[in-house]
């Protein structure tokens, strides 16, 4: 709820994705996934998206577009770093230490795959964030997640080589 006020007052129109990447990598860390099994997620969820809109190729290449012009702020904001935003990380931040324990519950009595409940309660959270277009902006949180996500992989793999 608190989201919900304080979205009309955004100062850029960005906003609202920035808060799904940061809302979403932090529910997916209150599970502790590592970021190899956050990248097979939003790999599974941008291919599924993906084939439900049938991207082609032009298409791909506008999402790429929009993700390298997010691409500095999506990880400013997703490695901590960004002041900018101190409002809605704590709105984020308590969230996640209220549900954190009864997370642990849910992770030991789960009776379907974790993907799927991620993918459930991802979905559901995305629902309740914008009132229209929900599957169209599903669509692109998705692949720039999987983007990012990506991109540390091969980061980490980079450095490791070292």
């Amino acid at each position: 709820m608190q989201y919900l006020e304080l979205k009309p007052s955004f100062p850029l129109k960005e906003l609202p994705l920035l808060f799904s990447f940061y809302a979403i990598d932090a529910f997916l860390n209150l599970f502790q996934l590592s970021n190899n099994s956050k990248l097979l997620l939003l790999n599974e969820l941008k291919i599924s998206f993906n084939n439900e809109f049938a991207i082609d190729k032009e298409q791909k290449k506008e999402i790429d577009r929009n993700y390298r012009l997010l691409e500095p702020q999506m990880e400013s904001i997703l490695s901590g770093s960004s002041n900018d935003l101190n409002e809605i990380f704590s709105i984020v931040n308590l969230k996640s230490k209220a549900i954190k324990k009864t997370i642990l519950t849910v992770r030991q009595r789960i009776e379907i795959s974790t993907h799927s409940f991620l993918s459930s309660h991802i979905h559901m959270m995305l629902n309740r964030q914008y009132s229209s277009k929900q599957r169209m902006y599903e669509l692109i949180i998705y692949n720039h997640l999987y983007r990012y996500y990506k991109t540390l992989h091969y980061k980490k793999k980079e450095t490791s080589l070292i």
